[in-house]
């Protein structure tokens, strides 16, 4: 059975007091690893410095003047602008959600982004609703 919508799926994995690690993927397929300021419990968020909280969210392809072509994720309570886009490190989030193809355990970075959110956005059915999780 085919999908009916783009279901993105982002599994946490390494919680550190600045910075979270984890996983990306597309209706089950590995896309990226991901990097998202550390986790705080609802409703304690500190600017700058919160991943978004677990839900459901939708997301839709955007191109940002700032971060070139990229997803945005809506609807996120508390936040604003939050997107999927590249960055190295916990300094580049602001509630963001950074994707790479290559990571570091050690010192909490991902690299290699502009691959990683090619094949994101190419992989997409642009026919079809985006919601990620």
């Amino acid at each position: 059975m085919k999908n009916s919508i783009n279901s993105i799926l982002v599994f946490r994995e390494l919680i550190g007091p600045r910075t979270t690690l984890g996983q990306m993927y597309l209706n089950g397929s590995f896309i990226g690893y991901t990097l998202e300021d550390t986790i705080r419990p609802y409703p304690l968020k500190v600017y700058g410095e919160t991943a978004i909280y677990d839900g459901l969210y939708p997301a839709r392809k955007y191109t940002s003047s700032k971060f070139g072509k990229c997803l945005a994720i809506d609807n996120v309570p508390g936040f604003k602008y939050i997107r999927v886009h590249g960055m190295n490190d916990h300094t580049g989030s602001l509630g963001c959600i950074g994707l790479g193809t290559k990571r570091n355990k050690d010192n909490f970075t991902i690299s290699n982004c502009r691959p990683a959110l090619n094949k994101l956005l190419n992989a997409l059915d642009d026919n079809k609703p985006t919601y990620i999780t």
